[in-house]
């Protein structure tokens, strides 16, 4: 069981990065999840940062994904645990660009031309350092982990996070599943969705995890 300390652990990152894959592996390490949704694992509170941020009350002691923090930028009044997920910025120019495209806010003619790739790629890096000194200011306790080594050796990043975070190494092996064997390079589809299917007949890949909905006010 997880036993924490006051903090909130946030899943943190530029979209794509991995994070729904991290939240699914402390999930089936048996923590809380504060989210509204099951596929994203995210909350739409976020949405409201910084200027609506008393909820994040309700997350001390479980796992709340936070998402660019260089534009909803969480308070400094909170103590973090925050996992940092990295990613090849081309490749997560790529995945960004598949998955605006898919939602219809990037045309598919635009989504074909290499330039619009190129430009997020440039944003992203220069977006990284900015979300990373934004929890350097809040003196938030950092593991830092990249995608790229997250899908190369499952079972010693689960490791990783089970020990920063107080899992018990039990936990490990059933985390370490989780983690899909696939490439760095961008996925063609929302492989998300097929993780979800794939839990809905699979015991070993949530147990013990509890989902908090936020919606309800964070009750277990």
């Amino acid at each position: 069981m997880h036993e924490h300390d006051g903090a909130i652990t946030v899943v943190s990152g530029l979209a794509r990065c991995g994070s729904s894959m991290v939240m699914r592996m402390l999930r089936a390490g048996g923590m809380e999840l504060y989210c509204d949704h099951e596929t994203s694992f995210e909350t739409d509170k976020m949405l409201g940062l910084p200027d609506d941020h008393e909820w994040l009350g309700q997350c001390v002691g479980k796992a709340v994904k936070l998402l660019d923090p260089q534009v909803f930028t969480p308070p400094v009044s909170r103590a973090y645990r925050v996992i940092w997920l990295s990613r090849d910025a081309v490749e997560q120019a790529k995945s960004q660009v598949k998955f605006l495209t898919m939602l219809g806010v990037v045309s598919t003619e635009l989504s074909k031309d290499p330039e619009t790739a190129r430009r997020i790629s440039e944003s992203l890096r220069l977006d990284e350092v900015i979300a990373l000194a934004i929890w350097g200011d809040r003196r938030a306790r950092m593991l830092m982990l990249s995608f790229e080594g997250l899908l190369a050796d499952p079972m010693y990043t689960a490791g990783l996070i089970a020990d920063f975070v107080s899992l018990s190494r039990e936990s490990v092996l059933g985390m370490a599943r989780i983690v899909v064997s696939r490439g760095p390079e961008c996925y063609p589809g929302l492989l998300e969705l097929k993780e979800m299917k794939g839990d809905s007949g699979d015991e070993s890949r949530a147990q013990g995890g509890l989902l908090v909905n936020a919606a309800e006010g964070g009750g277990a």
